[in-house]
């Protein structure tokens, strides 16, 4: 995780509107419950049960690189999916138990405790939450190994703890339904950049994480050479029966109709110079020439006018390119593809000066 990355997951809670909603309610509920006297009791137990299931629930997601649920009202049944409240047992042991050390004189002892208790917990939540087995929170060596491989990127938890700290104290003049929003923001922020913490970690954890941005690239990027390829198998059986300017203008044509920058004639490009005949990339290559001209890309363009040049000396961009061609060659010292733009010969080419059209 960059720092880019760690500031974007800061505002991602108020961002994204399920999570933005879920602060609101929360916020909204755990005022409620301070007002509301006995019934505020009750309130506060069925809103800490829910509000501890939705936050490992939104640690889970975000670690898998799903979408964050929505807060069901499943969720505040004390009876439901009770694996979920192991991270929210074990945060209320150990704090129970620095309390017992700290009243029995062992305030050292306490915060020790309370410490360590903080640092193994977002790896303990990680855990149940994956494996939705409260047991895998009691294995230290497994704790110690997720936090291992998770590396240093483990730090910008404790990072955004320290974002927290000081929400809550700049928050701490503000009326109080402020600052319960305040409140909110910072554990569901705490839960959610851990997930993304662990997300960012994934391959080296072994999450099971069904879709990530690579599998989809790659999936992508399959689909697309499968089109491409069928284009141009439909291109080369126009070039084998002697038509190779039908061949490549339906090449042309379906980049026109799914333009997608550059890289698809890039590709075409390059695939044209696997062919036994070279001269299917060097025509290409001029209209190549002229995509990456209208894109901006000049010093590209000079790569492919070299390639070019070097399959046949005579080649020579289109007429409307080579000034801004000359430009570029001059802006980055290529001498020599400066000079053939000016009319004379490529060096060890029999072509004379710049041909007539």
């Amino acid at each position: 995780m960059t720092p880019r990355e760690f500031l974007r997951e800061l505002v991602y809670p108020v961002t994204h509107g399920g999570l933005a909603v879920a602060i609101v309610c929360f916020a909204a509920l755990a005022l409620l419950a301070v007002k509301a006297g006995l019934f505020g009791l009750w309130l506060a137990v069925l809103l800490s049960v829910g509000g501890a299931k939705y936050l490992l629930a939104v640690l889970r997601a975000r670690a898998l690189g799903e979408e964050p649920p929505v807060a069901e009202v499943d969720l505040f049944n004390p009876a439901t999916r009770l694996w979920m409240l192991g991270a929210w047992a074990a945060i209320s042991i150990a704090s129970f138990g620095a309390v017992l050390l700290a009243s029995a004189g062992h305030g050292g002892a306490a915060n020790v405790l309370l410490y360590a208790a903080a640092f193994l917990f977002p790896a303990a939540a990680l855990r149940l939450a994956v494996t939705q087995s409260p047991l895998e929170m009691l294995r230290p060596l497994a704790l110690l190994d997720t936090i291992g491989k998770t590396g240093a990127t483990y730090g910008w938890i404790f990072a955004a703890a320290a974002v927290a700290a000081l929400v809550n104290r700049l928050a701490a003049g503000l009326p109080e339904l402020l600052r319960f929003l305040a409140a909110a923001y910072q554990v569901v922020l705490l839960f959610s950049l851990s997930g993304a913490v662990f997300y960012s970690r994934r391959d080296a954890l072994g999450l099971p994480v069904r879709r990530a941005p690579e599998v989809d690239a790659a999936r992508r990027r399959q689909a697309a050479e499968r089109e491409r390829r069928s284009v141009l198998d439909h291109a080369y059986a126009h070039v084998s029966r002697g038509n190779g300017p039908a061949g490549l203008a339906y090449v042309r044509q379906w980049l026109e109709r799914n333009d997608d920058g550059v890289e698809a004639w890039r590709w075409f490009f390059d695939a044209f110079g696997e062919w036994e005949s070279t001269r299917a990339q060097i025509n290409f290559g001029r209209d190549y020439i002229a995509r990456l001209g209208r894109a901006g890309a000049w010093e590209e363009a000079l790569a492919v006018l070299e390639r070019c040049l070097a399959l046949d000396g005579s080649f020579r961009p289109r007429d409307d390119d080579r000034k801004p061609l000359l430009a570029a060659a001059e802006r980055h010292g290529r001498a020599g593809l400066a000079a053939v733009l000016r009319g004379e010969p490529y060096p060890g080419s029999a072509q004379g000066p710049w041909p007539s059209a």
